[in-house]
């Protein structure tokens, strides 16, 4: 067993779990690992493989403690880290499933549920002279504002007919996770900054305008707010804020937002390049 440190926000993490598990988690979460001597808020053991940790294909069991002694049995599976769903980080931030870029003075929000092109259009706006906020989780904050989370992204073999430069970049990267993912694709995690040289903004910013990704042919639909609520409603993360809460944050986010619904293929003519 080895001991890795986390730090979320002013949140430290302790985790306790198998060394190849630990040596893992040191990558993925690279950007965060703390050797601060700040009290330590949330103690965690894991209980499981890599496999566990990648592709939900084995049994894993996690626990946490706020005192290290007494640990309760994690109940959740859609987020490892950061452990939204326990106190001190429960119902602080909104997060969405998606991934969100800035350019000058517009911070774009592509959402959609997975397999719906996110990463495509993502790098696509990246070649486009955008910067990366965050891939797959978007953190809003109380006051509407977007924090950079900078996890690793997730590449399919998929992209190799239309991405083959950056496919032969990232095979040839030392510093990658593989996995054979549950679709039996493989799946290649690998940090922005390894491939992309000076590719993250670190800016405090509020979005000014959400793709959400949709089969419709449209163009453009003009929905209401309370349609918008509820497709922003099934693309959050569960972060600990009850329904009703959850509500009136989501109403308090999208004001001023401009918001779109429209197929992968035509996301383009809605953002500019």
């Amino acid at each position: 067993m080895e001991i890795v440190k986390i730090q979320f926000d002013e949140v430290i993490m302790e985790v306790e779990a198998d060394i190849s598990v630990c040596e893992n988690l040191k990558f993925i979460y690279r950007n965060y690992i703390t050797s601060s001597p700040n009290d330590i808020s949330i103690y965690f053991r894991i209980d499981g493989s890599v496999e566990a940790i990648l592709t939900n294909r084995d049994i894993i069991h996690i626990y946490y403690s706020y005192n290290g002694v007494d640990y309760k049995k994690w109940k959740y599976s859609d987020t490892i880290f950061p452990p939204l769903l326990v106190e001190p980080l429960k119902g602080r931030y909104l997060v969405l499933h998606g991934c969100c870029v800035a350019k000058n003075s517009s911070t774009v929000a592509i959402l959609g549920k997975s397999m719906t092109g996110k990463t495509k259009i993502m790098l696509h706006l990246l070649k486009n002279g955008y910067k990366l906020i965050s891939d797959d989780l978007i953190f809003v904050d109380k006051n509407n504002l977007v924090h950079a989370y900078k996890k690793p992204l997730g590449f399919r073999t998929l992209i190799a007919n239309e991405y083959p430069e950056l496919y032969d970049r990232i095979l040839n990267l030392e510093n990658k996770i593989a996995f054979r993912s549950y679709l039996n694709f493989t799946t290649y995690l690998v940090h922005a900054d390894d491939l992309f040289d000076d590719i993250y903004d670190e800016n405090l910013s509020k979005i000014s305008k959400i793709v959400i990704l949709s089969e419709e042919e449209n163009d453009k639909m003009d929905i209401g707010i309370l349609d918008n609520i509820y497709k922003l409603k099934g693309l959050c993360c569960n972060s600990g804020i009850d329904s009703q809460e959850l509500v009136m944050r989501l109403i308090s986010f999208i004001n001023g937002i401009e918001i779109i619904k429209c197929a992968p293929e035509i996301v383009f003519k809605n953002i500019s390049v």
